[in-house]
């Protein structure tokens, strides 16, 4: 009986160490199981924050190539009015120009034609020196082409 007993016991000590093992494996097993679980959530918690900014970058990159676009049309407008601007100056350049052209034309016709009105004047001579009419208007035309003449150059200074 004495062996048997002992036979027990070695067995109980030893299945106690076998079922120890196991039991240690396995408990040795669910903290690995444990802590990969956390960690795949912890990496799901990661891998959804990634995506919400990406969803966010993708808004703001949208959001900065609509201002990109808006701007870019507000830059092809801006040109065409400067374009219309500088068409609408060189017009006006032109216009200017002929009209100091005409401008002096019409300074030389005025000043030519007040010099032939002071010699036609000035050729007339009265036939009598005596006749006050003849005199008079002699005077006359000269006070005119003088005064005309003061006021051209009176713009002139």
């Amino acid at each position: 009986m004495k062996i048997i007993f002992t036979f027990f016991i070695v067995f109980l000590l030893l299945s106690s160490w076998i079922f120890s093992d196991d039991k240690n494996i396995i408990m040795d097993q669910q903290k690995d199981l444990e802590s990969i679980h956390r960690e795949v959530k912890e990496s799901q918690q990661r891998l959804d924050s990634l995506k919400a900014e990406e969803i966010i970058t993708q808004k703001q990159i949208a959001n900065f190539d609509q201002k990109i676009t808006t701007n870019q049309k507000v830059i092809k407008r801006l040109n065409n009015q400067l374009n219309n601007i500088r068409n609408e100056t060189k017009n006006i350049e032109n216009d200017l120009d002929q009209k100091h052209q005409l401008l002096d034309w019409t300074t030389n016709k005025y000043m030519n034609d007040l010099r032939q009105f002071y010699l036609s004047v000035s050729d007339h001579k009265p036939k009598s020196m005596w006749d006050p009419l003849e005199i008079e208007m002699e005077q006359s035309r000269q006070a005119i082409y003088l005064a005309s003449l003061a006021s051209f150059e009176s713009e002139n200074i």
